[in-house]
Order: C-alpha cells, then sequence, then structure tokens
C-alpha cells in the first residue's frame, strides 16, 4: 500500500469565460494523503473566481476519505482482481457458502478446501489454485484427534506433507467467539489480510442471534462481508433446513435461516444425502459465474478413518441430462484439442459449446489438472495422449482423432 498521489494541475478557463489567470500563490484547495493502492487522482484547478468543479470537489471528498474510492481508482482495482482462487470452484475475496444436511461430508469437503488451498494442490484433484497461502479455520466442534486424523487421510490422498498444510494453517480451535459480538468481528478483520481463506465451521456455534431474524443475520452478514472485502475468501460452514416428505422447496430457501444469509453468498456449496446411497450430492451455485455442474461425493468403503489410509472423495459428475453432462463435455473438448494441436480456448470454446463461458473454463482447468490436456502460457492447448487415460481404440466423438474411455 502505498499514499494517495493527487497532483494540482492549473486548468485554463473555459472558452467561453474571460477570467484571469490564477495567481501562482493562490492555493484554494488542501489535500490529504489516504492510504490506497498505487494510483493517481488528478485536480484540475481552476481559479478561485470561477468556483471549483463539482467534479473536483468530489476528488477532494473521496481523497479525505477512509470509505470512497475515486471512480478511476476503483475501476483500476477492479481490473487488478484476481476473480477465482480455486478457479472454477472458489471465487477470492468472496463470502461462500458449504451448505448440506447433517452427515453430508460437510466438513471433508472443507478440509479437502483447506489442503488444496494451504499446498496449492488441485482441489478434488481437477481445479488448480490460482492463489495457494495461509488459511485461517475457525473450528466450533469435534476433537482435535479425529479432526487432525481427517487432515493427514486427505493429504494422503493429495500426494502432500500435511507438514505443508499445518505450515500454512492458522486455528480458532473451539473458543467461545461469535460473528455478532463487536470485539470478536472486529478482532477477525483486523487479522483477515494475512490469510487467502478463512473457514468459519460451523455457523450454529459461532453466533448469539436468532437465524430466523433478519436484522440479527443482517449483522452477521456485515461482519463476513469486512472480512472478505479484507482480502481472503470466506467460507461459512452452515445446515440444510429439514424438509417434510411431500414438500417442494428450493435448495436456497432450504438455508437455515433467514434468507439474508444465504442472499451473502457469492457461491454456495449444496451437499444433499442420497437415500439408500453412501453418495452425496453437491449442486452449486454462483452470483456472477457458471457454477460447477452437479456431482456427487463419498468416502471410501472399508478404509480407517484414523488417518493411516487415504480418504479420497470420489466426485463423480451426476448423469442429469447429456446437454448438461460435464463429462460428455470433457470428452469434446478432448477431442477437439488433439484434433487441433496448439488450438486457442476461443477455438475450442465454439467448437464445443458455442462461446468461452465460465463452464468451458472449469472443464479445461479440470482437464488441464488431470494432466489430460496442457495449458501454455500463451493461451494454447495441447493434448495428453501419453496419459493412457483415453485408449486409442475407443473414438471420443465420430470424425475425430480423440479417444475416449469405453
Amino acid at each position: 500500500m502505498s499514499a494517495l498521489s493527487v497532483v494540482i494541475d492549473e486548468a485554463p478557463p473555459p472558452d467561453d469565460v474571460d477570467a484571469p489567470p490564477a495567481e501562482p500563490d493562490q492555493a484554494p484547495l488542501e489535500v490529504y494523503d489516504q492510504d490506497v493502492q498505487d494510483e493517481e487522482v488528478v485536480l484540475q484547478l481552476y481559479p478561485v473566481d470561477q468556483g471549483v468543479p463539482p467534479r473536483a470537489v468530489a476528488a477532494l471528498a473521496a481523497a479525505n476519505s477512509s470509505l470512497i474510492e475515486p471512480g478511476p481508482v476503483w475501476a483500476a482495482r477492479a481490473s487488478d482482481e484476481i476473480p477465482w482462487l480455486i478457479e472454477g470452484a472458489l471465487p477470492a475475496r468472496a463470502v461462500c457458502g458449504i451448505v448440506g444436511d447433517k452427515g453430508s461430508l460437510k466438513t471433508w469437503l472443507t478440509l479437502a478446501m483447506i489442503v488444496a488451498g494451504t499446498t496449492g494442490s488441485p482441489f478434488l484433484g481437477r481445479y488448480p489454485v490460482l492463489v495457494p497461502g495461509q488459511w485461517l479455520w475457525v473450528q466450533s466442534e469435534g476433537g482435535r484427534k479425529s479432526s487432525l486424523a481427517r487432515m493427514k487421510a486427505m493429504c494422503l490422498a493429495a500426494q502432500v506433507d500435511l507438514d505443508d498444510v499445518l505450515a500454512s494453517l492458522s486455528v480458532i480451535w473451539r473458543k467461545p467467539v461469535a460473528l455478532d459480538d463487536p470485539a470478536f468481528a472486529q478482532e477477525l478483520e483486523k487479522v483477515a489480510p494475512a490469510y487467502q481463506g478463512v473457514v468459519l465451521d460451523v455457523f450454529r456455534d459461532l453466533h448469539d442471534g436468532n437465524e430466523n431474524d433478519s436484522e440479527a443475520m443482517g449483522k452477521v452478514v456485515r461482519t463476513l462481508r469486512a472480512v472478505a472485502n479484507a482480502g481472503p475468501t470466506v467460507v461459512l460452514v452452515h445446515h440444510l433446513g429439514k424438509v417434510g416428505e411431500g414438500t417442494s422447496r428450493s435448495r436456497a430457501h432450504r438455508v437455515r435461516g433467514s434468507t439474508v444469509l444465504h442472499g451473502a453468498f457469492d457461491a454456495t456449496f449444496f451437499l444433499e444425502r442420497v437415500k439408500d446411497s453412501p453418495r452425496v450430492e453437491v449442486h452449486c451455485d454462483a452470483r456472477e459465474a457458471m457454477p460447477l455442474p452437479p456431482f456427487s461425493i463419498a468416502l471410501p468403503a472399508d478404509v480407517h478413518l484414523d488417518g493411516s489410509q487415504p480418504v479420497d472423495l470420489d466426485p463423480k459428475p451426476l448423469q442429469e441430462g447429456a446437454g448438461d453432462n460435464l463429462s460428455e463435455l470433457e470428452v469434446q473438448v478432448t477431442a477437439i484439442v488433439r484434433s487441433k494441436p496448439g488450438c486457442s480456448r476461443t477455438y475450442a470454446a465454439d467448437h464445443v459449446t458455442g462461446r468461452r463461458s465460465d463452464r468451458f473454463a472449469a472443464i479445461v482447468a479440470a482437464l488441464s489438472a488431470s494432466q489430460i490436456i496442457e495449458r501454455e502460457t500463451g493461451g494454447s492447448l495441447f493434448g495428453r495422449a501419453e496419459t493412457g487415460l483415453y485408449p486409442p481404440e475407443v473414438p471420443l466423438v465420430p470424425g475425430t482423432s480423440g479417444t475416449r474411455q469405453p
């Protein structure tokens, strides 16, 4: 961070105003420095008897305010923002939710995020971490031994060192803290810039208000947004409300408590248990991007969950129609890349989805993370036939040189 540079330029009077030039010692505006990014605001200074243009007055107000950003500064910061913390899955500087039924592997999915975010290993083995770094885990339930065992198991599956995760992780462990407590909210906002991600698990234990009271939840949301604005992505772990038999409610309306809470989420992972199945369905929602296609996860059978064996959540795309099936689109993208090595992402998108959508970007990211295709710095795409994931005897798409696994 550096001080805002405000340059006072003496401007000539407008053509239709006959006014004498300003005296050299005239200083009708006094400007103070303000801590912002490396930006420069230019105030055009007119002679006093012409009055100060409203634009200059507004720029001066912004320069002296801790809340106001001049338009050019705001726009420059927008262009510098990194849109994703985990490409296609977790937006940067956002408030996100992992919301699920009881026993729907919420904490396991949270740990997968933490392991990926702290080490840079692909999230769920598919989605690249663009900005690995320090994470803060605010955990209100569970035991240290069992939580550490889960983390060890996730590290074994991701083939990363547990010590690397712990070196980039800070923990607030079962402390009596509340997001609607002004003292804790201020402390959390103060330390937030040191982290790339802040996980709050579980929301039920981290506030003192009534979840159904919009005013009480509004206070919590303001804390969440203030923390995210300070730099990290905030991941709130919460519960879905129960649905009576025969009732029909959207997933968003099933988020327990006031709708104010779900309305604050920039991205949401909804976890729902599947009846008579060990698998959990994960449906995603996003405010400003194409959400991830739905998938399912499950704990491996006959594996000891004591940290001695790897635990892979085994993500699989849900079969929700051929047009919405990520695996089919993966097949098509791979076929295009192999039939035209070195093609641009725009070319591949035009021949698959018709445009470079967020879904297409997520597919390319997943294929790259799985080493099925390679992305060069300039954006060119190359296939990797040597991976052996797609045996040559089975065609991917008729008329192409690609292949897919039977």
